[in-house]
């Protein structure tokens, strides 16, 4: 008996271990942001910090995720995180959330911008929320 080769693509290859999948789709885990902006308001440069706000992160999925280190983009120096119980590699079960309190201590005047991002590592995505705030001379 001869089997004869059988060349496969990779294309083939992909769609060959393609499992169909019946009822409801599989739910992908996601945070959500309790608001997408924090203002801080305005407050006078290097006068120390000051509590300007929180955000909750809440996971929406059905199943479980992993949230990942959380950081502040843009001008990180003015903005600051005073506390939180969003611990990287942590677990948060279905509607489960953590929170992220936040400063605010200009180092110059004029508007003041930068982003929270807190990543969920199950996925590779992240949740952002804006935040704003004024120094003041």
């Amino acid at each position: 008996m001869r089997i004869a080769p059988t060349l496969l693509t990779a294309a083939a290859a992909v769609a060959a271990l393609a499992l169909p999948v019946s009822g409801a789709s599989a739910a992908k885990p996601s945070l959500s942001a309790s608001v997408n902006r924090i203002d801080c308001g305005q407050q006078a440069v290097d006068a120390g910090s000051k509590a300007c706000g929180s955000v909750t992160f809440t996971n929406t999925a059905a199943s479980t995720v992993q949230i990942g280190s959380r950081r502040i983009e843009s001008n990180a120096v003015d903005f600051s995180v005073s506390s939180s119980d969003c611990i990287p590699v942590a677990f948060l079960a279905p509607n489960e959330s953590c929170t992220v309190n936040l400063a605010f201590n200009p180092v110059a005047t004029g508007r003041r911008s930068a982003r929270l991002v807190q990543p969920e590592n199950s996925l590779q995505t992240e949740t952002s929320v804006r935040l704003v705030g004024f120094g003041s001379g």
